[in-house]
């Protein structure tokens, strides 16, 4: 389940092929299917109501949203600072 404030990135099948890969951050999440993603790069969008920076932004249905992307390399850094210490 995505909520706010976590780091997504767009799945592949997602009908507007450009945002495919595309990483960033939940800002807003409907009551229906939809959060709303301000992405790291400017994308040409909207503001998410309000909720992300002007161009930035985008509704994503939830099926296209992989919320546990960023998990492997949360933990990757992690090792890497341990072994560093």
């Amino acid at each position: 389940m995505v909520k706010c404030g976590d780091r997504v990135v767009v799945l592949d099948g997602y009908y507007k092929w450009s945002l495919i890969g595309k990483e960033g951050t939940c800002v807003y999440v409907r009551k229906s299917s939809y959060a709303g993603i301000q992405f790291d790069d400017f994308i040409a969008g909207h503001d998410c109501d309000g909720y992300g920076e002007d161009g930035y932004c985008w509704f994503i249905p939830k099926e296209f949203i992989g919320d546990n992307a960023f998990e492997e390399i949360d933990k990757v850094e992690s090792e890497a600072t341990l072994d560093a210490e």
